[in-house]
Protein backbone atom coordinates (compact mmCIF):
# COMPACT_ATOMS: atom_id res chain seq x y z
CA UNK A 1 0.00 0.00 0.00
CA UNK A 2 2.84 2.38 0.79
CA UNK A 3 4.77 1.42 -2.35
CA UNK A 4 1.66 1.80 -4.48
CA UNK A 5 0.92 5.17 -2.86
CA UNK A 6 -2.62 4.27 -1.83
CA UNK A 7 -4.40 7.26 -0.34
CA UNK A 8 -7.33 5.36 1.18
CA UNK A 9 -9.36 2.16 0.95
CA UNK A 10 -12.73 1.00 2.25
CA UNK A 11 -14.61 -2.29 2.33
CA UNK A 12 -16.89 -2.81 -0.67
CA UNK A 13 -20.58 -3.07 0.27
CA UNK A 14 -21.06 -6.44 -1.48
CA UNK A 15 -18.08 -7.92 0.41
CA UNK A 16 -19.49 -6.66 3.73
CA UNK A 17 -22.93 -8.11 2.91
CA UNK A 18 -21.40 -11.50 2.01
CA UNK A 19 -19.37 -11.51 5.25
CA UNK A 20 -22.47 -10.68 7.32
CA UNK A 21 -24.53 -13.43 5.66
CA UNK A 22 -21.73 -15.97 6.12
CA UNK A 23 -21.28 -15.00 9.78
CA UNK A 24 -24.98 -15.36 10.61
CA UNK A 25 -25.15 -18.72 8.80
CA UNK A 26 -22.17 -20.09 10.76
CA UNK A 27 -23.50 -18.66 14.05
CA UNK A 28 -27.03 -20.09 13.74
CA UNK A 29 -26.10 -23.37 15.46
CA UNK A 30 -23.73 -21.91 18.07
CA UNK A 31 -24.40 -21.12 21.71
CA UNK A 32 -24.55 -17.38 20.97
CA UNK A 33 -27.95 -17.78 19.28
CA UNK A 34 -29.67 -19.59 22.19
CA UNK A 35 -32.63 -18.14 24.11
CA UNK A 36 -30.55 -16.60 26.93
CA UNK A 37 -30.06 -12.84 27.06
CA UNK A 38 -26.74 -11.80 25.57
CA UNK A 39 -25.10 -8.58 24.49
CA UNK A 40 -23.83 -10.59 21.48
CA UNK A 41 -27.35 -10.46 20.03
CA UNK A 42 -28.72 -7.37 21.78
CA UNK A 43 -31.20 -9.24 23.99
CA UNK A 44 -32.77 -12.69 23.70
CA UNK A 45 -32.95 -12.84 19.91
CA UNK A 46 -31.55 -11.09 16.89
CA UNK A 47 -28.46 -10.81 14.77
CA UNK A 48 -25.25 -11.95 16.51
CA UNK A 49 -22.69 -9.13 16.66
CA UNK A 50 -19.21 -8.77 18.10
CA UNK A 51 -17.85 -12.26 17.44
CA UNK A 52 -15.67 -13.90 14.82
CA UNK A 53 -17.44 -16.90 13.22
CA UNK A 54 -14.72 -19.39 14.18
CA UNK A 55 -11.80 -20.08 16.48
CA UNK A 56 -9.01 -17.67 17.40
CA UNK A 57 -6.52 -19.57 15.23
CA UNK A 58 -9.00 -19.46 12.35
CA UNK A 59 -9.21 -15.68 12.78
CA UNK A 60 -5.41 -15.31 12.66
CA UNK A 61 -5.15 -17.52 9.55
CA UNK A 62 -7.91 -15.66 7.72
CA UNK A 63 -6.29 -12.30 8.49
CA UNK A 64 -2.98 -13.64 7.12
CA UNK A 65 -4.62 -13.98 3.69
CA UNK A 66 -5.07 -10.54 2.18
CA UNK A 67 -8.30 -10.09 0.22
CA UNK A 68 -7.52 -6.76 -1.44
CA UNK A 69 -10.25 -7.35 -4.02
CA UNK A 70 -12.82 -6.69 -1.26
CA UNK A 71 -11.81 -3.01 -1.04
CA UNK A 72 -12.31 0.16 -3.06
CA UNK A 73 -8.98 1.96 -3.47
CA UNK A 74 -8.10 5.62 -3.92
CA UNK A 75 -4.57 6.52 -5.03
CA UNK A 76 -2.57 9.77 -4.81
CA UNK A 77 -2.49 9.87 -8.62
CA UNK A 78 -3.12 7.27 -11.31
CA UNK A 79 -2.82 3.75 -9.91
CA UNK A 80 0.34 2.77 -11.81
CA UNK A 81 2.37 5.92 -11.12
CA UNK A 82 4.47 3.98 -8.61
CA UNK A 83 5.97 2.06 -11.54
CA UNK A 84 7.91 5.26 -12.09
CA UNK A 85 10.71 5.10 -14.67
CA UNK A 86 10.66 1.36 -15.33
CA UNK A 87 13.30 0.45 -12.76
CA UNK A 88 12.80 -1.88 -9.81
CA UNK A 89 13.36 -0.61 -6.28
CA UNK A 90 15.94 -3.39 -6.05
CA UNK A 91 17.86 -1.72 -8.90
CA UNK A 92 17.28 1.77 -7.46
CA UNK A 93 16.69 1.46 -3.68
CA UNK A 94 16.06 5.20 -3.44
CA UNK A 95 12.80 4.69 -5.39
CA UNK A 96 11.36 2.51 -2.62
CA UNK A 97 9.17 4.55 -0.26
CA UNK A 98 9.01 1.62 2.15
CA UNK A 99 12.71 0.83 2.34
CA UNK A 100 14.41 -2.57 2.12
CA UNK A 101 15.04 -2.73 5.89
CA UNK A 102 11.35 -2.35 6.71
CA UNK A 103 10.45 -4.90 4.01
CA UNK A 104 12.77 -7.50 5.59
CA UNK A 105 11.20 -6.80 8.99
CA UNK A 106 7.67 -7.24 7.58
CA UNK A 107 8.60 -10.57 5.97
CA UNK A 108 10.05 -11.79 9.28
CA UNK A 109 6.85 -10.88 11.17
CA UNK A 110 4.47 -12.90 8.97
CA UNK A 111 1.66 -14.98 10.50
CA UNK A 112 1.92 -17.60 7.76
CA UNK A 113 2.91 -21.10 8.92
CA UNK A 114 6.61 -21.89 8.76
CA UNK A 115 8.01 -25.25 7.58
CA UNK A 116 9.01 -26.33 11.10
CA UNK A 117 5.76 -25.32 12.83
CA UNK A 118 2.94 -27.55 14.04
CA UNK A 119 -0.77 -26.72 14.45
CA UNK A 120 0.27 -23.78 16.60
CA UNK A 121 1.81 -22.12 13.56
CA UNK A 122 2.91 -19.13 15.58
CA UNK A 123 5.38 -21.37 17.46
CA UNK A 124 8.50 -22.67 15.78
CA UNK A 125 11.95 -23.95 16.64
CA UNK A 126 14.69 -21.37 16.91
CA UNK A 127 18.35 -21.17 17.80
CA UNK A 128 19.40 -21.78 21.39
CA UNK A 129 19.89 -18.64 23.48
CA UNK A 130 23.52 -17.72 24.13
CA UNK A 131 25.01 -18.61 27.54
CA UNK A 132 25.08 -14.91 28.47
CA UNK A 133 21.27 -14.96 28.67
CA UNK A 134 21.34 -17.31 31.67
CA UNK A 135 22.33 -16.40 35.24
CA UNK A 136 25.52 -17.94 36.55
CA UNK A 137 25.15 -21.25 38.34
CA UNK A 138 22.56 -22.58 35.86
CA UNK A 139 22.61 -26.32 35.23
CA UNK A 140 20.31 -28.50 33.17
CA UNK A 141 19.42 -32.15 33.69
CA UNK A 142 17.54 -34.41 31.32
CA UNK A 143 15.99 -37.60 32.70
CA UNK A 144 13.41 -40.19 31.72
CA UNK A 145 10.28 -40.32 33.89
CA UNK A 146 7.81 -43.08 32.95
CA UNK A 147 8.14 -42.62 29.18
CA UNK A 148 8.11 -38.81 29.38
CA UNK A 149 11.16 -36.64 28.94
CA UNK A 150 11.65 -34.36 31.95
CA UNK A 151 13.81 -31.24 31.73
CA UNK A 152 14.88 -29.66 34.98
CA UNK A 153 16.40 -26.24 35.14
CA UNK A 154 18.02 -25.45 38.48
CA UNK A 155 18.99 -21.82 39.01
CA UNK A 156 21.03 -20.30 41.76
CA UNK A 157 20.13 -16.64 41.74
CA UNK A 158 22.54 -14.18 43.33
CA UNK A 159 22.33 -10.46 42.82
CA UNK A 160 25.30 -8.14 42.73
CA UNK A 161 24.00 -6.36 45.85
CA UNK A 162 23.49 -9.71 47.61
CA UNK A 163 19.80 -9.11 48.46
CA UNK A 164 18.74 -12.75 48.50
CA UNK A 165 20.22 -16.07 47.42
CA UNK A 166 17.83 -18.90 46.66
CA UNK A 167 17.34 -21.86 44.32
CA UNK A 168 14.40 -22.13 41.94
CA UNK A 169 13.41 -25.38 40.23
CA UNK A 170 11.31 -25.43 37.07
CA UNK A 171 10.17 -28.75 35.60
CA UNK A 172 8.66 -29.20 32.15
CA UNK A 173 7.29 -32.60 31.08
CA UNK A 174 7.12 -33.31 27.35
CA UNK A 175 5.37 -36.45 25.99
CA UNK A 176 7.77 -38.61 23.98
Amino acid sequence: MIRQRAKSFEVRADAQDDFNQHTQKVMQDMVWTGTCRSWYKQGTSGKVTGLWPGSSLHYIQVLAEDRWEDYEWTHESERYSYWSHGLSWIEEPGLDPLGATKQNMIEAMTTLPKKDSDLSFYLWESDTLPETCFPSGCSEEIAQDGGDLVWKNVLQTATSVDVDNHAAVACITVPV
